[in-house]
């Protein structure tokens, strides 16, 4: 997966500001896939980043690890126009897959008897 460029949209729920005991800036962040996860941003961008902002996140394999595990960085804030159409594709999509991948409702129901 090497050289591959992976990035999950997010959209910031709560911006921690800078803290002298703690190095950075964080933000709590609800991803496209409803995972709710609380991720360093990157200094560059921390200025730019407010409640309801959508982000991408860098979801590229931390290096010389065995098992792949996402960096989940926060890289870059996106223009709103932008970011909540790529949140309704996402999300659509996802809503999509929910709706079938979900039993029918005929094989739900108890079977009935005399």
């Amino acid at each position: 997966m090497r050289g591959v460029a992976v990035f999950h949209l997010a959209k910031v729920k709560k911006v921690f500001s800078s803290n002298p005991a703690v190095s950075g800036i964080q933000a709590t962040c609800l991803m496209w896939d409803e995972n709710l996860l609380t991720l360093e941003a990157n200094p560059k961008i921390a200025k730019q980043l407010k409640e309801g902002s959508y982000v991408l996140v860098d979801y590229r394999p931390v290096e010389g690890l065995s098992v792949f595990h996402p960096r989940q960085k926060i890289v870059r804030v996106l223009d709103s126009k932008e970011g909540s159409g790529l949140w309704s594709i996402y999300r659509d999509e996802f809503d999509r897959l929910k709706r079938a991948n979900k039993p029918a409702a005929a094989q739900q129901q108890q079977p009935q008897y005399m």
